[in-house]
């Protein structure tokens, strides 16, 4: 399905080294019985979000040959060994300056559809918010969607400041938005991380509609 909105990218960060999977590339873990980066890849896609752009490390891995399959712009990058924000950095660089972008990284690959339709959905109703930030239970995590207007911030960061540095200076521009989806706020970022993350995932996966 197409998503009748504003112009909206997504930039799918998978530019670390995965030190703690053995340099195993985490979009390539299976997640409900697809690579990472290609569940994200069809999800987003599904959304009608475009263009997709891919951070990536700045050596070569086996995720290459799938992400150029994908038909993706793919970013390689020295400034992604330096933290994510270098990496975000790199990709909004190759992405339309007046698109608003969506901010997923393979960290949380998990995540539902149900959480991008509601960020979406939230974001058009909402005249004021420019940075929507997905919350279960209280406890925000990503993937996030931000407005056009706000990225030139995330260009003036410096390569070891997180993002959510320039949130108290946006106020009431961030918006938080309720979803059911644990994942939001499970990061997989340790082998037992992901175990517990396959454990959770319960198929079909389905949209569920907020508001």
């Amino acid at each position: 399905m197409s998503y009748p909105g504003p112009a909206t990218s997504a930039l799918l960060l998978s530019g670390g080294e995965s030190q703690r999977f053995g340099g195993e590339p985490k979009a390539l873990l299976d997640v409900r019985g697809e690579p990472a980066i290609l569940r994200m890849h069809r999800i987003v896609q599904r959304f009608g979000l475009e263009p997709i752009v891919v951070a990536e490390p700045p050596h070569p891995t086996p995720l290459e040959d799938l992400v150029w399959k994908l038909g993706c712009e793919v970013v390689h990058s020295d400034r992604s060994l330096r933290g994510r924000t270098a990496s975000i950095q790199e990709g909004l660089a190759r992405l339309p300056a007046k698109s608003d972008v969506l901010l997923w990284p393979v960290d949380h690959s998990f995540v539902g559809m149900g959480t991008i339709q509601a960020l979406l959905a939230a974001r058009d109703r909402d005249p004021v918010g420019r940075w929507f930030v997905p919350k279960h239970e209280g406890r925000g995590g990503h993937p996030v969607l931000i407005g056009h207007e706000v990225l030139p911030r995330i260009a003036l960061l410096q390569d070891h400041q997180p993002l959510r540095h320039l949130l108290p200076m946006l106020g009431p521009l961030v918006v938080s938005v309720p979803v059911p989806d644990v994942e939001v706020a499970e990061p997989i970022d340790t082998p037992e991380a992901y175990r517990r993350a396959q454990l959770r995932a319960e198929p079909p996966e389905v949209a569920w509609t907020h508001g």
